[in-house]
C-alpha cells in the first residue's frame, strides 16, 4: 500500500524521500450502531490496538483522560473482532485494517465507520525512495499520474479513503 505519513511530522527516515502522497487515510471509529466520537458515552468499551494514536489519546497522553474502558489488543484483527463478539461498544482502529478484514470477512461488511478527531489520526500513503536514487521517485509519481489519468488509482484507494465512511 505504501508508507504512512503522519500529516503533524511529514519528515522520512534518515536517508529516505518521500513521493508524493497518493491516499488520505486515518483512524476511525466503528461499530455496530451509528455511533460518532462526539456519541460516545462515559463507561463505554473501546477497543484499541495497542501503541496506536488511538490507545494514546484514550490513555490521555494527547490531554485529559477521556472516560471510556479500554481493551487494548495486540493486532487490529483482534480489534474488530472484538467489536463484533460484543466485547466492546466500539472501535477506534486503522481504516485500511478495517477494509482488508471485511474483504475476508462478510459479517464485518455492515460496521458503521466515522472519523475520529483526534492527534496523530489522519495520514497520508506516500511511497519511500532512497535520496540519492531521485530517478526512481520520479518513476514511481509517473505511474501514479498514469493510473489517475485513466482512472484506476482512484478505484485502487477508494476503499481506504478515509471521507468513504
Amino acid at each position: 500500500m505504501g508508507f504512512p505519513v503522519d500529516l503533524t511530522d511529514p519528515d522520512p527516515p534518515d536517508g529516505l524521500a518521500f513521493t508524493k502522497p497518493y491516499l488520505t487515510t486515518a483512524y476511525v471509529l466503528v461499530a455496530r450502531t451509528p455511533l460518532r466520537q462526539a456519541t460516545l458515552r462515559p463507561g463505554m468499551t473501546i477497543a484499541v490496538g495497542m501503541a496506536t494514536s488511538p490507545h494514546f489519546y484514550l490513555a490521555g497522553a494527547f490531554g485529559k483522560v477521556p472516560s471510556f474502558t479500554v481493551d487494548t489488543y495486540q493486532t487490529q484483527e483482534q480489534v474488530v473482532q472484538a467489536l463484533l463478539a460484543k466485547r466492546a461498544d466500539a472501535a477506534m482502529m486503522w481504516k485500511p485494517s478495517l477494509v482488508r478484514y471485511q474483504a475476508a470477512h462478510p459479517d464485518a461488511r455492515g460496521l458503521y465507520v466515522s472519523p475520529l478527531s483526534i492527534q496523530h489520526a489522519r495520514w497520508r500513503i506516500a511511497a519511500l525512495y532512497l535520496q540519492t536514487e531521485p530517478v526512481q521517485g520520479r518513476r514511481f509519481e509517473n505511474a501514479l499520474d498514469r493510473l489517475a489519468r485513466s482512472g484506476q488509482l482512484e478505484t485502487i484507494v477508494k476503499p481506504y479513503e478515509r471521507e468513504n465512511g
